[in-house]
C-alpha cells in the first residue's frame, strides 16, 4: 500500500483498487472504537425494543428514542459498566 501511495497518483486497475479498498476497509474496521461499534449493533436494537415498550405505554417521545444517539450512547456505557443487568432487560 505505502509504495502504490508513493508510485500512484490514480488507481485505475481494477484488481489494484479493489485490493487497496480490501486493506482500507480493514483498517476502517480496526481503528472503529468498540463502543462506536456496540453504538451500530447493541445499542440500536436495545434502543429500538425500549422505544417498543415506551410508545405501548403511551410515551409520546418513545417513538423518538430509537434514533437518538444520546440515549443508544447511554445504554452503551450502561452495557459496557454492566453487562449481565443490560442483558436481563427487555
Amino acid at each position: 500500500m505505502d509504495l502504490t501511495i508513493r508510485v500512484v497518483d490514480v488507481v485505475r486497475g481494477f484488481r489494484l483498487a479493489k485490493l487497496l479498498n480490501s486493506i482500507i476497509t480493514k483498517l476502517c474496521d480496526a481503528m472503529e472504537s468498540n463502543v462506536k461499534r456496540l453504538m451500530s449493533t447493541e445499542g440500536k436494537e436495545r434502543a429500538r425494543r425500549i422505544s417498543e415498550i415506551g410508545k405501548k405505554i403511551g410515551c409520546k417521545s418513545a417513538r423518538n428514542w430509537a434514533s437518538d444517539r444520546g440515549f443508544i450512547l447511554f445504554l452503551v456505557i450502561a452495557y459496557i459498566d454492566n453487562p449481565r443487568v443490560f442483558n436481563t432487560l427487555p
